[in-house]
């Protein structure tokens, strides 16, 4: 089968990216052939998308390429998506609210930070300001949501929809998408579980790996951590705009907070951690992170909420906090989740999640839905 990947850039610049580079892996080693359709180039450092056959924001030649298939994997401009959507059949790829969201955040900042499950209309956009759901700029609301108008315009032209959370498809079916075009496919892992990690002593190591941005919770974990026993230690690895803020809550709890700032490799922070904690107060459309610690033996805690839950199991590979956006609910999930006692079953529980989440499971699950598109 010819498969044409449509992605708005051919660099790994975050992690859709990185999924469907994965998906043209695992597509390529099934005997498929696969093209790279991205947008143009991008003035940008990283890394170029592995993928023998590139086609740069050239339609015509999309169109000579004669693909089977289209995987949608996220397009910047929904004219050249529209017309891309005329040349074969096509399934949505989804990594984030791809037409179903002004600023793509799903989230109210307003009076408390909380997930939105409004469907796209004009009532986003009454509420945008006073509910705080995106940015400041009159212009950036007036782009975005043409934008996003346009692809939830295109959304019925999709022969399918796949997500790797239940809680994304069900997000499409609030915006019309028929059940029978919508299909949960497993999140793919670029590898597997590493050995079997040495058992740790008392465990009291907390790690947080992502983007310092308010809505990844950081704050509500620094809030957490100050009702955990002293013993209890954090590292912080990543930066954005809420990095100084969060360093300044920081400074009170003392010397057991660490900042990393950005690094290149994680995987010495998740050899010497014992629990990751991913307290995101928007809806995640999965939350890779904690997949990525189970390598290790990780388990995980987190928010009951976006498709977290698809993939943390309470007290089976981590534990769920009873209530979103709550310091002391999530610390008592910490505590739970490390008592020694509990701690090792919890552990072999992140291990064994992975089973699930292979890139030849995921190529079996898209295999099928192209097949059933064609």
């Amino acid at each position: 089968m010819r498969v044409a990947q449509l992605c708005w850039t051919n660099r790994r610049v975050a992690g859709a990216e990185a999924h469907a580079e994965r998906s043209a892996h695992g597509l390529l080693a099934q005997g498929h052939e696969v093209a790279w359709f991205h947008e143009g180039q991008q003035p940008n450092t990283r890394p170029v998308v592995d993928c023998p056959h590139q086609i740069e924001a050239d339609l015509g030649a999309l169109a000579a390429w004669q693909p089977d298939v289209l995987l949608n994997h996220g397009l910047l401009d929904p004219r050249v998506e529209a017309a891309a959507l005329d040349l074969a059949p096509a399934v949505l790829v989804t990594h984030s609210y791809y037409g179903t969201c002004i600023s793509g955040s799903k989230t109210y900042r307003w009076p408390r930070t909380s997930p939105c499950t409004r469907t796209l209309g004009w009532g986003c956009v009454l509420r945008y300001y006073p509910r705080h759901t995106g940015g400041w700029s009159p212009s950036a609301l007036q782009r975005e949501w043409r934008r996003q108008r346009a692809r939830q315009s295109l959304l019925p032209r999709y022969r399918a929809v796949v997500g790797n959370s239940r809680h994304m498809l069900d997000e499409y079916a609030r915006h019309g998408v028929p059940t029978e075009r919508l299909f949960e496919v497993p999140f793919p892992m670029a590898s597997a579980a590493v050995a079997e990690p040495p058992p740790r002593d008392v465990p009291h190591r907390l790690l947080w790996v992502g983007r310092c941005d308010p809505l990844k919770g950081g704050a509500v974990l620094l809030d957490a951590l100050q009702a955990l026993p002293a013993t209890v230690h954090l590292t912080m690895v990543g930066d954005g705009p809420a990095r100084t803020h969060w360093e300044r809550r920081a400074a009170a709890i003392g010397p057991r907070v660490r900042f990393t700032g950005w690094v290149d490799d994680v995987t010495p922070f998740y050899r010497d951690a014992d629990l990751v904690v991913i307290p995101s107060l928007w809806p995640e459309p999965f939350g890779q992170v904690g997949l990525e610690a189970a390598r290790f033996g990780l388990p995980a805690v987190g928010f009951p909420v976006g498709g977290i839950p698809a993939w943390l199991k309470h007290e089976v590979n981590g534990m769920l906090a009873a209530r979103p956006n709550d310091a002391d609910a999530l610390a008592r999930a910490i505590r739970d989740a490390l008592e020694p006692a509990r701690y090792p079953t919890l552990a072999r529980g992140a291990l064994a999640a992975l089973a699930t989440h292979t890139i030849p499971a995921y190529v079996r699950a898209l295999e099928r839905v192209m097949e059933a598109v064609r």
